[in-house]
């Protein structure tokens, strides 16, 4: 069975309800989230969401969060 179209219903929706932009690989039980987030905060909305969009999948976590240079200066400091 495809499981194209319906990851792609859930990338949709999790673009149009937060604005980012993310794939959704659906694949036997397992439901893989890839893209660029803004924050720590964007990863765990989408993965939240997808929880709740799909609860019967295991979710798997492929987002990166991309920091701005002030951002990865200042971690790299503490």
């Amino acid at each position: 069975m495809d499981l194209t179209p319906l990851g792609n219903a859930i990338a949709s929706h999790l673009q149009q309800v937060t604005g980012l932009h993310t794939s959704v690989r659906l694949e036997g039980h397992t439901a893989t989230l890839r893209g660029r987030v803004p924050s720590a905060e964007a990863r765990a909305a989408l993965l939240d969401l997808a929880a709740e969009l799909a609860p019967r999948w295991q979710l798997v976590d492929e987002l990166e969060i991309d920091l701005t240079v002030a951002e990865a200066a200042r971690m790299l400091r503490q």
